[in-house]
């Protein structure tokens, strides 16, 4: 694509055009993925800073032009972290039962750190599940879970409402004293953009009868 030059020239704007505002607001700006063109936009924003580049009266070009500056001043340059990278936190207490299996009961524990786990059936293969948009990527996971004494080996995967995705946690023992809290860690590869499911649910095996699967909340992080 070509771009004429005289598309990009603008008569200098008239100061009394614009509202004069109090102070300055934050805005995100992508620029073409290099150093060279952060330096260009500098040089573009500071010509706003120019008194001389503005037309009307000379206090309400001051007045611009000053503010101008002081957005300028305040701007950081540095390359910022895109908002798709942002951390993803799910909490159980609005989950739903895997498949509609079993049923979620509430437990409270001051010792847990967000005060609370859910729990479903002690029943083999029995889970909660969370729907979630994630966009296609390598993905970090962080989990935290509570013991009980009904607890079985809880598994943790990624699936798409039908199959298997990828495995986040294979298997973490969830038999012990309720309320002792258990932080867990992983990875997991999104292949395409689109609605998944985050399940937390019992494997099929755990010590004695014992099949509940309790989880407390899930933190998930693209990185790439």
């Amino acid at each position: 694509m070509t771009f004429r030059r005289e598309s990009f020239r603008m008569e200098k704007p008239v100061a009394e055009n614009y509202v004069t505002p109090s102070g300055v607001m934050c805005v995100q700006v992508l620029v073409p993925d290099d150093v060279e063109h952060v330096a260009l936009l500098q040089g573009l924003m500071a010509q706003l800073t120019n008194i001389e580049n503005w037309q009307g009266t000379e206090s309400d070009r001051a007045q611009l032009s000053y503010l101008w500056e002081a957005s300028y001043v305040l701007t950081d340059w540095s390359v910022c972290e895109v908002a798709d990278m942002a951390q993803i936190d799910l909490f159980t207490i609005n989950a739903v039962p895997l498949a509609g299996a079993g049923a979620l009961t509430y437990n409270a524990s001051a010792t847990l750190p967000f005060g609370y786990a859910m729990s479903n059936a002690s029943t083999t293969l029995y889970g909660m599940e969370q729907p979630v948009w994630l966009a296609a990527g390598e993905y970090d996971y962080e989990g935290w879970s509570s013991l009980t004494t009904n607890g079985g080996n809880t598994g943790v995967t990624v699936t798409d409402g039908a199959s298997v995705i990828d495995t986040i946690l294979a298997s973490v023992n969830q038999s012990g004293t309720f309320g002792t809290r258990v932080h867990s860690t992983g990875t997991f590869t999104i292949p395409d953009d689109g609605f998944y499911k985050v399940v937390a649910a019992n494997n099929g095996t755990g010590a004695g009868a014992g099949r509940q699967a309790n989880w407390i909340s899930h933190h998930i992080r693209r990185t790439s």
